[in-house]
């Protein structure tokens, strides 16, 4: 549920959000704290498990995210020269935010939206990610 969701700390969430690209057949190799600020998760394609293919950042916040937060993950994805960064928040994203990502390789999925593509997956998977 989105509250569930909502009332998840920092950790269990970005765990969250790597196991659903692994369950989706991404490689992932999450942060720990205090490693990197605009990066939590990076994602390798099994073809190519040595070159980052994408860089993910996870917020778990009950406001929403400002465009600053979203530039900063622009900035690291063009740092890391990978072609697609994704920015998970529980809650969503300032109008400046969704606009400064237009024309870009840079996905922001709300809460709402990450249930709704959870939901699309087999029940066995949503129950892995339960767990």
């Amino acid at each position: 549920s989105l509250q569930l969701l909502q009332e998840m700390d920092w950790k269990n969430f970005q765990e969250l959000c790597a196991h659903y690209y692994e369950s989706l057949g991404y490689i992932t190799k999450t942060i720990t704290a205090g490693e990197g600020n605009d990066i939590d998760i990076y994602l390798y394609t099994k073809d190519k498990p040595n070159k980052v293919f994408g860089v993910i950042k996870c917020k778990s916040w009950r406001k929403l995210l400002g465009v600053n937060l979203v530039k900063a993950l622009f900035t690291a994805q063009s740092d890391k020269k990978a072609p697609l960064a994704v920015f998970f928040s529980t809650t969503g994203f300032s109008k400046a935010a969704i606009s400064f990502c237009d024309n870009k390789h840079l996905k922001l999925i709300s809460g709402k939206q990450l249930l709704e593509q959870i939901n699309t997956l087999s029940l066995e998977t949503q129950e892995q990610l339960l767990k």
